[in-house]
């Protein structure tokens, strides 16, 4: 598993695998360089990968990009890419108006 930092803040992250199995492993990334990988050998292939599964994280621009599925198909993944993107710049003007009203 393959974490990268896009902004510029250097801070501590969770990281959340899940396994083929079912298993769920917790890692903590450090943050201080631009990406770091996990590796898992001699255990089931990676389903999932969350980076702050818990949203604890305020400065995030983009949460939708902080995790990976694995899917059967490439249009799955790009309805639900999109689909988040739609649901966070919604999420986003809804507020926008909060504040502007």
């Amino acid at each position: 598993v393959e974490v990268r930092r896009l902004g510029g803040v250097r801070m501590p992250v969770e990281v959340r695998v899940e396994f083929a199995d079912g298993t769920v492993k917790n890692e903590t990334w450090d943050g201080q360089y631009r990406w770091t990988r996990f590796r898992y050998v001699g255990q089931p292939a990676v389903r999932r990968a969350v980076v702050d599964p818990q949203r604890k994280l305020a400065l995030d621009v983009n949460p939708a990009n902080n995790s990976w599925v694995e899917e059967n198909g490439q249009a799955r993944r790009a309805a639900r890419k999109w689909s988040a993107r739609w649901m966070f710049w919604l999420q986003n003007l809804l507020e926008l108006q909060t504040v502007l009203t």
